[in-house]
């Protein structure tokens, strides 16, 4: 995201397209819809690349250097100020609305986005922003502004290392320039294509995978100084691009590789424009009063809109129409005003501004200074101590090995029906901790250290077990993804003597059809067969698995709604089929409908009906599916759907019991406390 400048390009006024941009990531914030209109950034990074570069070029050209000096100077000036304000609005909002494991994690995130990072921090907590299901840091759109500086610490020193080296061999700077911005595009490029199918979550905030698109930015800086254009060609151009970036904005979901290469769309679509004269002439949508307004204020609507949404959500989770019109106000009236009292009279302040001129050798030093810091601050995100980057985050869900308080009266399915129905009429809360609705609830198995959740990309095996009490001999096996994981509890209570083992993969569920694009869905496919050599291997009694309803959604075959429906039933079926060949009876246990993350919805403003949520019909469907494959392989299947919902809603806790604590997993005390209704299914 690049503050506007102070003055008009060569090629004419940005702010149309800039409203495209930033309306187009506001929009698909609040509303989901556009779906690709996550595109916005990438209009943003083409820009930034066009209009940066644009100004060290002809820099270079009038006084033979560039000055790192005045440079970062003008960088403070007009990213600094508002960032840093919006930083400290958001933690003292944090700290007023949620709980303290939540606001001090935003503290974290506040921290991250301070020192241009955020990008690395959110790669290492394992965000990925395009299937995020939180909760949501209300500073996770930092990351664009970090992927940006980052590159702006490196690229004005080489600009000026290749420009001067050419005209020290007497040649002119055009043509090294050039070669040197197109061999930079295209190895970035390259390595976008590879890491967003093999790493998707890194993909998307790594600052390497996003060079590419300002790459080409500088290179249209560049060239079109040269390009003869005329107003016919170029409104032609300027349509053309504007309807590449909108209908991008419609078609591109965040299932597609990205942003290697479906981030061309939208980058060309900038280019097209630019080439067309880049004030879009004729062009209603980006050239009139309104666009050329919310493109000067675009980087303060950037960075206040997404903390509002975030933090509105929390107290409205139903998203309701009230709540979207007063984020609308909201986020505008505050970068209105930080746009007209804070940007524009700082970036026309004499706020740093020297009078003297550094040695060229001093700012050098400098400026290769600061590329170290933010690296050295790059590797304490991705490397550092755990205390640093957050707890949460992969190493260890820091699941508790106490006994789980398992709730009394839920001893049958009818009685636990009432027990639902009495949740979903209560909206006080009971005595448990708000400040502790996090991991610290996971049930023992989901540690990856000493429990039995794997993950497809390691060659450990860890195996949960539960010794055979009472001279018992039968043996239970939990295999699968995560889900599955957190259903383990619920076995041990409801199978007492027996021996339960649990072995799984985190999002690698057990149908045999694998989850995940590229390089994960090969490992997944690995782990299914392995998942069901150990079933062989142990010749169970009883094997029971569940899968995530959010898997249903990323099969590596891109198929949906009932083509996905259709071979997940296949791939339930055959999975059942083989793990019975071992001679076991299968169970598959229906997942808990998906639910709103306790951490997005407890307030200290709210009661728990703000946490209730409501059935969704993916969820009846996935139940129907595996139900009828379950049975054509002669196994049978457990719909939990009712222990969870009652006409449609669905209760974030029943009695003083947390369900999830996150918006999938069994909390410890709720798993244990569903055993005597899962003993009455499995009867």
């Amino acid at each position: 995201m690049t503050a506007p400048p102070t003055a008009h390009t060569r090629r004419g006024d940005l702010n149309g397209l800039r409203a495209v941009a930033v309306l187009l990531v506001v929009a698909n914030h609040l509303t989901v819809s556009p779906v690709g209109g996550f595109i916005g950034v990438d209009v943003f990074y083409v820009l930034s690349g066009f209009l940066i570069s644009g100004i060290l070029i002809r820099e270079y050209q009038r006084t033979g250097s560039i000055s790192f000096q005045h440079f970062y100077i003008r960088r403070v000036k007009r990213i600094l100020p508002v960032a840093t304000l919006v930083l400290l609005v958001t933690v003292a909002v944090a700290f007023l609305v949620w709980f303290p494991t939540r606001a001090n994690q935003t503290v974290l995130d506040a921290l991250a986005a301070l020192f241009f990072v955020s990008n690395w921090h959110f790669v290492r907590l394992g965000t990925d922003y395009l299937q995020a299901t939180g909760p949501v840091s209300p500073l996770q759109h930092y990351w664009s502004l970090a992927v940006e500086e980052q590159f702006y610490v490196v690229w004005p020193i080489a600009l000026l290392m290749v420009a001067s080296l050419a005209t020290k061999r007497g040649r002119k700077i055009v043509r090294p320039l050039l070669w040197f911005m197109v061999a930079a595009t295209a190895l970035s490029f390259a390595w976008a294509l590879y890491s967003s199918r093999a790493m998707p979550e890194f993909a998307y905030f790594d600052t390497i995978s996003r060079v590419w698109e300002l790459g080409l930015g500088a290179i249209a800086a560049l060239l079109l100084p040269f390009a003869k254009i005329s107003h016919g060609v170029g409104r032609l151009l300027a349509y053309a691009g504007v309807t590449l970036i909108v209908v991008g904005a419609f078609v591109i979901t965040p299932e597609w590789p990205f942003p290697g290469p479906w981030a061309v769309v939208p980058v060309a679509g900038s280019l097209l424009i630019l080439a067309g004269g880049a004030q879009g002439r004729g062009i209603v949508l980006l050239d009139n009063a309104v666009a050329r307004y919310i493109g000067r204020i675009s980087y303060s609507l950037y960075l206040w809109h997404f903390p509002v949404i975030v933090f509105l959500h929390s107290v409205d989770s139903a998203n309701s129409v009230v709540m979207g019109i007063a984020a609308v106000f909201m986020m505008f009236g505050l970068s209105i005003l930080s746009y007209h009292f804070i940007e524009l009279p700082i970036i026309n302040s004499s706020w740093l501004k020297s009078h003297t001129s550094a040695r060229r050798s001093r700012q050098l030093i400098g400026a290769i200074a600061v590329g170290v810091f933010v690296l050295g601050m790059s590797a304490v995100q991705l490397r550092g101590p755990y205390s640093l980057v957050a707890a949460g985050g992969d190493s260890s869900t820091g699941a508790s090995v106490a006994e789980a308080t398992i709730a009394p009266g839920w001893d049958s399915a009818a009685a636990l029906s009432a027990r639902v129905d009495e949740s979903l009429r209560t909206n006080t809360w009971p005595e448990i901790d708000l400040g502790s609705l996090d991991e610290s609830l996971a049930t023992p198995g989901m540690d990856t250290e000493v429990g039995c959740r794997n993950s497809v990309s390691s060659s450990e095996a860890l195996v949960c077990e539960r010794a055979a009490s009472g001279g018992e001999t039968r043996t239970a096996v939990v295999v699968v993804d995560s889900v599955a994981i957190s259903w383990i509890p619920a076995v041990e209570q409801a199978l007492p003597g027996w021996r339960v083992l649990g072995f799984g993969y985190a999002a690698c569920p057990a149908v045999l059809a694998p989850v995940g694009s590229g390089e994960r869905g090969e490992q997944c496919a690995a782990a299914q067969q392995r998942m069901l050599d150990f079933v062989a291997a142990e010749a169970p009694d009883l094997v029971l698995t569940s899968s995530a309803q959010s898997s249903l959604a990323g099969l590596s075959s891109g198929a949906r709604a009932d083509a996905a429906l259709d071979e997940w039933q296949l791939g339930v079926e055959a999975f059942t089929t083989e793990a019975a060949a071992s001679g076991a009876q299968v169970v598959v246990i229906g997942n808990p409908p998906a639910g709103l993350n306790p951490q997005e919805c407890v307030t200290r403003a709210t009661g728990p009906l703000a946490c209730t949520s409501s059935l969704q019909e993916s969820t009846l469907a996935k139940a129907q599916a595996e139900a009828s494959a379950v049975d054509a392989a002669g196994g049978r299947y457990v719909d939990v759907i009712d222990w969870f919902c009652s006409h449609g809603s669905c209760p974030m806790l029943i009695d003083d019991t947390v369900l999830r604590y996150d918006g999938a997993h069994l909390t410890n005390d709720a798993s244990a406390s569903f055993g005597r209704v899962l003993a009455e299914s499995l009867q």
